[in-house]
């Protein structure tokens, strides 16, 4: 039977494996605390020097994601929930559930907030002796677009949704509104193929 991440053990009875964790963990959390509060010079330091980012709107070298991010005014914030730690030695595997809250703007005439369910796949290693993330994915579960102050949206059915992923068809909306361009192919819980691709990835590149 082909093995995948979830065979992996995720208890640890070594001192230095559990402060690995501990700091693998430290290290995703603050990337997202970073880039929600534009600490953009430290959200760098996150990212190994050689890294790749992909996501709804990029999908490229982390650094450069990094400072990208400093421009976009995108305004996203993430509210953290549990994460999972996979560890291989000086190689780890994380998983971060998160909510997602877009840039809050105006839709037919009413303020709106844009949200979503994800999980935020990191690859993290040693680098001289830090831990750093070498990858970062994302895993859209669902989204939504609500009014803000009671108001009621007449139509919630974004314009592109024929060409949406079920996963994330309101952030889909809401870059193309930005004027950003979005890949439809990424890991999505309306095709669970994908998920599975990208586990298969993470547990090869954690045991390789």
């Amino acid at each position: 039977m082909t093995k995948t991440l979830f065979d992996l053990p995720v208890y640890e009875d070594d001192v230095q494996a559990m402060l690995d964790k501990h700091n693998i963990k430290a290290l995703i959390e603050a990337e997202r605390y970073y880039r929600d509060n534009l600490h953009y010079d430290k959200m760098e330091e996150c990212y190994a020097k050689e890294s790749r980012v992909r996501i709804s709107w990029y999908d490229g070298d982390g650094r450069e994601f990094v400072r990208i991010s400093s421009n976009s005014g995108l305004g996203v914030k993430h509210k953290i929930h549990s994460t999972m730690i996979w560890l291989n030695g000086d190689k780890a595997v994380a998983e971060m559930q998160t909510t997602m809250m877009g840039k809050r703007e105006v839709v037919d005439g009413v303020d709106t907030d844009t949200k979503g369910y994800s999980r935020l796949l990191y690859k993290c290693w040693k680098e001289d002796g830090v831990w750093r993330i070498k990858g970062l994915d994302c895993i859209y579960e669902r989204d939504w677009i609500t009014a803000a102050g009671g108001h009621a949206l007449h139509n919630t059915e974004p314009a592109d949704s024929e060409h949406a992923r079920d996963s994330y068809k309101y952030l889909h909306a809401q870059l193309k509104r930005l004027g950003l361009d979005v890949n439809t192919e990424l890991p999505g819980e309306d095709d669970l193929t994908t998920i599975e691709g990208l586990y298969t990835e993470a547990y090869d590149w954690l045991t390789e």
